[in-house]
């Protein structure tokens, strides 16, 4: 579908990322060993990526947009490979101190469940690691976005309504932070996995080489707090976590499942 639109889409794609890099800005990580960009299409944040990163993994889809993107980001730290985004694994590709998208989420729904979208994005993420998503999402006028989707060919694509994604992601993400601000056809998303697995007022089990934690809200007592040093940006909001029947496992790699040093880990080109 974008193989034929990639050059169009190469004139008009600042137009989109300029309504998010200033927020950008202010959620990046200072700096990481490894960042992916799924669904990169012509890089148009890869080369931002690549300021944060020593190195960037960068996958699409489409063949074309690719091809331009190799030739329009001459970062070396920037490898591009013709991939999925599911496709992106834990078992081949490792942990990420920065897992990030840019409105191509959106096109997944028409094949996977949210929940299975996020929760394979969230098990790409490194302890202390960040994941920083934009996405288009279906505004109360329905007419518009679905002009603007076929006006690209993308009339399949299955976008979730704003209120489906905070359902998903404050109950998968707990603590994430939800910009709605954007652009009324965007959300954004940021979280951030704990350095460590949670253990007072939890319980842990072992599945699939994983920890999994389940925390009881009721062993820790309500405290009056101030604002944090890492409150998010005007415009964000900290999404509470559900009562504890309701909230899944955050999954935590555990010491044993090691990436291989960077040399000789991947071979990205």
């Amino acid at each position: 579908m974008f193989d034929s639109l990639a050059s169009r889409y190469a004139r008009y794609a600042h137009l989109t990322v300029e309504k998010y890099t200033p927020w950008l800005h202010q959620v990046l990580p200072e700096s990481v060993a490894r960042a992916v960009d799924l669904g990169c299409g012509i890089g148009q944040c890869s080369d931002l990526l690549a300021q944060h990163a020593d190195e960037v993994l960068a996958v699409d889809g489409s063949a074309a947009q690719l091809r331009l993107a190799r030739t329009m980001n001459a970062t070396s730290s920037v490898h591009f490979e013709r991939r999925d985004i599911m496709e992106v694994t834990l078992g081949r590709d490792g942990l990420f101190g920065l897992v990030f998208s840019a409105n191509a989420l959106y096109r997944l729904y028409a094949h996977y469940d949210a929940a299975q979208v996020l929760t394979h994005l969230r098990a790409l993420v490194a302890p202390g690691g960040s994941l920083v998503l934009i996405d288009m999402v279906l505004p109360a006028d329905h007419a518009g976005l679905r002009h603007r989707l076929w006006a690209i060919q993308d009339a399949a694509a299955r976008p979730l309504t704003r209120a489906r994604y905070h359902q998903h992601a404050t109950l998968l993400l707990p603590g994430v932070h939800i910009t709605d601000t954007l652009d009324r056809h965007l959300i954004a998303l940021h979280w951030r996995r704990p350095q460590q697995p949670a253990t007072a007022g939890g319980t842990a089990a072992w599945t699939g080489g994983r920890q999994m934690i389940r925390t009881d809200p009721r062993h820790f007592p309500a405290t009056a707090q101030g604002p944090s040093p890492t409150s998010p940006p005007p415009g964000d909001r900290a999404a509470v976590s559900p009562p504890l029947a309701d909230q899944p496992a955050v999954e935590h790699p555990t010491a044993g499942h090691r990436t291989p040093p960077r040399s000789t880990a991947h071979a990205w080109g």
